[in-house]
């Protein structure tokens, strides 16, 4: 239900350890065409169907709203000739019905009618708050409902107010991409511009408003796009790196009280293009999907799990890129402009998986890292990502004992007195944790991405 969505044009890298000729046993196909990516996936138990709604206007040659109903052999087309959401990108349950939102406004599906919650609004996506039985509805707009509220609303079922007073931090123009309820505390994440302290990421924590961590820094176009509970953490993910100082490359995690990395990050991200547009559990395992073809320092692209200490990659060489995935009848479902498969041509922007426990190519168990405070920025570490040499800047009056590197097993690579360059050339690609001491008995911690 949590979609990353960006009003630029984004490259897509294609990396894979694992070439099929001309056809995959690890993917499926389905018995449909369409002309466009999907943009969300919705299993109703009820009638056990799933729902798939997106970009797409063309379905086997019939014109379309952007939405279908699939049984796992054949599908139907439910709205045609009634006004529909412009661009479908998230759909949900709730009290049992359909609820389906995206651009120009938010529809529940009554039988074969539609009910308009709203028809102005972006609406990317929304939670369940379970203690309190509502839905809060996210996205971009500073009215939903006819109510004045900026980035979230709360939808009851029968009406809509506003969210904590969270207009007036942000406005219509900012965009918000998920909201969870960790630890009892409402956490907000997405594209803010209006209120640059927050960085990207605020939270409630029942009587006002403040910043996690620090936040997120990003750059202008960077953004947190999803949150996920796992493991008893929340995992924060987006466009994002730590080259701007957030705590973590395109993922981290935060316990609450501090924020750690994620066995190595996705990256590079920022300048290198790197992001996550979506998670998910499955199998007791956090799925991962996005623009990216580094993760943990391995050659994995654009799809991956992590497991709480490694990551792996299912070795998929998929050309187009992906947008959303779903669960039907146990399936993991993945959607996105697809064009082939290792070399399977015969997907069309929707494929299942048929063996979740495949697993290509693997990181060790990484070391967990906790970042406690921001870099000092009388020191500067270049070129990053860097490969035959690290080398550090930094005022001659600072007094630093020493330096040590450790990789992302937790070994160390160099323990000595501070240098201003390492040589780096013999060293493994990956991501490196670099930490000084100072005389005073301070540290100073960030990370290195070898290439």
């Amino acid at each position: 239900m949590r979609h990353l969505i960006f009003l630029l044009t984004l490259p897509f890298w294609f990396l894979s350890s694992k070439q099929a000729l001309g056809q995959t046993t690890l993917w499926d196909t389905l018995p449909f065409k369409l002309n466009q990516s999907p943009r969300t996936f919705l299993e109703d138990k009820q009638t056990d169907k799933l729902w798939i709604a997106g970009n797409f206007f063309i379905i086997d040659g019939a014109r379309e709203h952007g939405v279908m109903i699939y049984d796992g052999q054949n599908y139907e087309l439910p709205f045609q000739g009634q006004k529909f959401v412009k661009t479908p990108v998230t759909s949900f349950m709730y009290h049992d019905e359909v609820y389906i939102g995206g651009f120009l406004g938010l529809v529940k599906v009554v039988d074969t009618q539609l009910v308009w919650i709203d028809t102005t609004a972006v609406v990317y996506g929304a939670t369940y708050d379970q203690a309190r039985d509502r839905m809060l509805i996210y996205g971009q707009f500073s009215q939903f409902g006819g109510v004045s509220t900026a980035g979230v609303a709360v939808w009851d079922g029968q009406t809509v107010s506003g969210f904590y007073g969270i207009d007036s931090l942000i406005d219509g123009g900012d965009q918000i991409f998920d909201v969870e309820i960790y630890k009892d505390q409402f956490y907000v994440g997405g594209n803010i511009n209006r209120n640059t302290l927050l960085q990207e990421f605020m939270r409630w924590d029942g009587s006002k408003w403040t910043d996690v961590g620090g936040g997120i820094p990003t750059a202008s176009f960077g953004a947190v796009a999803d949150l996920q509970i796992y493991q008893g953490d929340l995992y924060v993910a987006g466009n994002f790196a730590t080259s701007t100082g957030a705590p973590g490359d395109a993922i981290a995690r935060w316990d609450g009280n501090q924020w750690h990395e994620v066995g190595g990050g996705i990256g590079p991200g920022i300048d290198g293009g790197a992001l996550v547009r979506e998670m998910m559990i499955y199998k007791d395992e956090l799925w991962v999907i996005g623009v990216f073809d580094l993760v943990g320092g391995l050659p994995i692209s654009q799809i991956v799990r992590w497991d709480g200490e490694s990551w792996c990659g299912i070795g998929t060489n998929i050309e187009g890129g992906l947008s959303t995935m779903g669960l039907y009848r146990d399936t993991l479902y993945i959607g996105g402009k697809i064009w082939s498969m290792d070399g399977d041509s015969s997907f069309s922007d929707v494929a299942q998986l048929l063996d979740p426990t495949y697993a290509d190519t693997c990181t060790e168990a990484q070391t967990t890292v906790s970042i406690r405070e921001k870099p000092s920025q009388d020191i500067r570490i270049y070129p990053t990502p860097g490969s035959d040499q690290l080398s550090f800047a930094y005022p001659k009056e600072l007094r630093i004992q020493k330096i040590e590197v450790m990789d992302a097993k937790g070994q160390y690579i160099v323990s000595q007195p501070m240098l201003s360059t390492i040589y780096t050339a013999s060293w493994p690609r990956g991501i490196y944790l670099v930490k000084i001491y100072f005389n005073n008995h301070r540290t100073w911690t960030d990370k290195w991405i070898k290439y």
